[in-house]
């Protein structure tokens, strides 16, 4: 097991803010506040729901392979010819939140960079002189089907550069970029219904997410192979970085990445971008990974481990942004491998399956219901905002415990000179702090990666003095079984 501290991160402003008196006082705070926030290993884990299951042949839930049908179709929505017609409605909403910069992303607040500065006027004509015009009777209709070629970006606009908002509020600024949708993985199905005026971008919607991703990222698929990759068998990948040596380069391959394999010859088909016409080709590959396997693979103690000791300690990324995952990706990505069908939206995913509610009961009543009828390693948690993986209790002190990717808990602080500093911090420019009633101040303890934690993860922040934090136990909402 392993704990981070928090010190009182703030002593570097407050000394240029306060005399010496004051700032004796608030390291003294500081010593007398530290809190410990304990972290897990795989092997703190119980995984006795496996053995059991084992030994009574209960294959109920445990050491079982799940039938991914209904994945299959999900992921392969974008390419059914099906696919319903959008209505004006829809078409509005959609060139509002897509097509637009002052009418969507913008409506409420303005857009700020990486370099903490707001948008400028160059800056935004440059992406909406890029974007379609105004609709017509074809807005939005299929231009032809694609799929992914590498790890790409879904952006609600087309550009690469960020969207910060409330840059001074802690949950705010790096890496929280509003115009982030997710990463889709390479060999995801999409369907392209608009293309930039430069050509470089294509709006499409995939089972995942609608939004634009670069041109370059995606080949044109044809009727015929697409009926090839969906009869065919595939291949799922169990841990992220999988190196893949092809016959034009090498790739990589992460958890939760599905492409198709030709049985015959014992080959992954990589999708790959024709450069003549950018219609999809196949780079053939052999592998001898004991992280590419069959898919879906079987729900049993070593696969599990194997893929939770993948994603454990990879940081937090909101929608993915370089290269991490958010709280729903990583669930998403753990349930992939096992077939087990999970949309990308953490409040999409809360009602995956079979759901129990949670809300109107108290901190005591959740726990034992989530004792009982939670299933460990298959059910998840959720509040608003964010959603975890139950794990069961930990082998050695018997805690209820959680697998999440986290950016970081809510701390509030209740004295006046971390107040007096909020005051100041726009003359300092000071960030991560925020008003909240009764002068109390609002900031973050940043766990910043996917952890395995106690379910009632903020108990050491609420037993430390001049802190409260917002009650993670208290905001449940729901208990989900996505296998059922």
């Amino acid at each position: 097991m392993k704990k981070i501290l928090f010190y009182g991160w703030l002593c570097l402003f407050l000394t240029s803010c306060f005399q010496k008196s004051d700032n004796r006082y608030l390291e003294n705070m500081d010593k007398n506040s530290s809190i410990e926030i304990p972290f897990y290993d795989i092997e703190d884990l119980n995984f006795e729901v496996f053995d059991h299951a084992s030994k009574h042949s209960d294959t109920t839930h445990y050491n079982k392979t799940y039938n991914p049908k209904v994945f299959l179709e999900e992921f392969y929505k974008p390419w059914r010819a099906d696919r319903p017609a959008l209505d004006t409605t829809q078409i509005k909403d959609l060139w509002k939140e897509y097509f637009t910069y002052t009418l969507g992303i913008a409506q409420k607040s303005p857009c700020y960079s990486g370099n903490l500065q707001e948008y400028s006027k160059k800056q935004i004509q440059i992406v909406q002189d890029n974007l379609p015009k105004k609709p017509n009777q074809d807005f939005l209709t299929p231009q032809f089907y694609g799929i992914t070629t590498q790890t790409t970006d879904v952006r609600a606009l087309p550009t690469n550069e960020y969207c910060f908002k409330n840059i001074q509020n802690p949950g705010e600024g790096y890496p929280f970029d509003y115009l982030q949708y997710t990463t889709l993985w390479t060999g995801t199905p999409l369907v392209v219904l608009a293309i930039s005026k430069d050509q470089m971008w294509y709006f499409v919607e995939s089972t995942y997410s609608k939004g634009w991703i670069k041109s370059k990222h995606i080949a044109k698929v044809s009727s015929q192979q697409i009926h090839e990759i969906t009869q065919l068998p595939k291949v799922t990948v169990m841990g992220d970085h999988v190196l893949l040596k092809g016959n034009y380069t090498n790739y990589q391959v992460h958890t939760g990445t599905l492409l198709p394999y030709d049985n015959t010859t014992k080959q992954i088909l990589y999708p790959v971008k024709s450069v003549t016409d950018n219609q999809l080709i196949f780079d053939k590959i052999k592998t001898t990974s004991t992280l590419i396997k069959p898919f879906p693979i079987s729900f049993t103690k070593k696969n599990v481990k194997t893929i939770l000791s993948q994603m454990l300690g990879g940081k937090y990324s909101w929608g993915g942004i370089d290269g991490g995952r958010d709280c729903s990706s990583t669930l998403k990505d753990y349930f992939t491998p096992f077939g087990i069908w999970m949309p990308r939206n953490s409040n999409k995913q809360q009602a995956i399956g079979k759901t129990i509610s949670l809300e109107e009961k108290s901190a005591n009543e959740k726990n034992e219901l989530i004792k009982s009828q939670g299933l460990p390693f298959l059910s998840t948690l959720y509040l608003p905002g964010h959603i975890v993986l139950y794990v069961g209790a930990n082998k050695k002190n018997s805690k209820m415990q959680i697998y999440h990717a986290k950016w970081g808990l809510k701390m509030f602080h209740s004295n006046s000179e971390l107040y007096k500093v909020n005051q100041l911090r726009g003359q300092y420019g000071i960030y991560g702090l925020r008003e909240k009633p009764n002068k109390n101040i609002e900031t973050r303890f940043i766990i910043g990666k996917t952890v395995i934690t106690d379910l009632d993860i903020d108990k050491p922040i609420r037993e430390a003095s001049n802190l409260q934090s917002k009650n993670f136990i208290k905001h449940l909402q729901t208990l989900s079984h996505p296998s059922m």
